[in-house]
């Protein structure tokens, strides 16, 4: 019978989740944000480990920068879209905002795993597609994608 209840609550559960991710498109993108943006996380400390080198404090640094960055756009655009009572113009723009994330967590995902997995050339031809095409086609993006390396 316990068995029972644990294999129902979890039924639950998943069911659930299913229901939320598809009943917003935005509840399903921030999920999969969240999921990528652990993955980007755990493929960069898999890389450096594999390099021979230590979780570098400037890189760390850069993790929450970048974690604040993202998450402090997403709140000010949901708070403004709250303030100025047009909620819906503002999580459209909030799912955009949250797309972009998502493209440059994989560009860093693509990154880490040519430095996990070195001379695989479909991952350096995916991360020529979804990196370098969009790069140029945006300036000034290039130089937002590179972490910077404080001299010392």
């Amino acid at each position: 019978m316990e068995n029972l209840k644990e294999y129902l609550l979890r039924w639950m559960l998943f069911a659930g989740g299913t229901l939320a991710a598809h009943a917003s498109t935005f509840i399903g993108i921030t999920i999969l944000f969240l999921v990528i943006f652990v993955i980007d996380f755990i493929t960069g400390c898999i890389a450096s480990f594999l390099r021979g080198k230590q979780i570098e404090s400037y890189k760390l640094r850069w993790s929450f920068v970048k974690t604040f960055c993202y998450f402090g756009t997403f709140v000010f655009t949901a708070l403004t879209g709250i303030c100025v009572n047009n909620v819906d113009v503002f999580l459209e723009i909030l799912k955009l905002q949250v797309y972009v994330a998502l493209w440059i967590e994989c560009v860093s995902i693509t990154e880490n795993l040519i430095k996990i997995f070195p001379g695989v050339i479909f991952l350096e031809y995916l991360h020529f597609m979804i990196s370098s095409e969009w790069v140029k086609k945006l300036s000034g993006l290039a130089n937002y994608l590179k972490e910077k390396e404080k001299k010392k």
